[in-house]
């Protein structure tokens, strides 16, 4: 297994032990398949911190997309708006948090032109999460959310 170097943040300061920070970063050239990502932290002494390790899998699936907002979102609603798709076809969003755990899933059927609104109830505290939709065909696109402290 071999590491590659995606970014580095400056993210420089001072956190209280227990502290949970938040970073944000895109992997501009992610390679097909499955990848392993983790967080490498190091602090003022040069003691370097590793993260757990979180699996993506990535596949091009051209000729359609997916738009999420808002973005960044409240945590409240979310709206979904898909391209490409078929008329009537099954669509399933699944949300992922930072540790790769699922915490939502949503089926509908997809009509073009419509936007799917998705009540979160409030299920998501702040952080960054993966978005997932699925066509029945297995193929995927996948894009990043994040939840603030912001309503929409």
């Amino acid at each position: 297994t071999e590491f590659v170097e995606v970014t580095t943040l400056d993210a420089a300061g001072f956190s209280e032990p227990g502290e949970r920070l938040h970073y944000d970063a895109r992997d501009e050239s992610p390679y097909e398949g499955v990848s392993y990502y983790r967080l490498v932290t190091t602090d003022f002494d040069g003691t370097l911190n590793l993260s757990q390790l979180v699996q993506v899998q990535y596949a091009t699936a051209d000729g359609w997309d997916f738009t999420a907002y808002p973005n960044p979102n409240g945590g409240e609603v979310l709206s979904l708006e898909a391209r490409g798709a078929e008329r009537g076809e099954t669509l399933t969003l699944t949300v992922h948090d930072a540790t790769g755990r699922k915490v939502l899933t949503h089926r509908y059927d997809h009509q073009p032109g419509t936007a799917e609104r998705i009540d979160l109830q409030h299920r998501l505290p702040a952080g960054s999460y993966l978005l997932r939709v699925q066509r029945p065909n297995g193929e995927y696109q996948a894009k990043m959310l994040i939840v603030g402290g912001i309503r929409p």
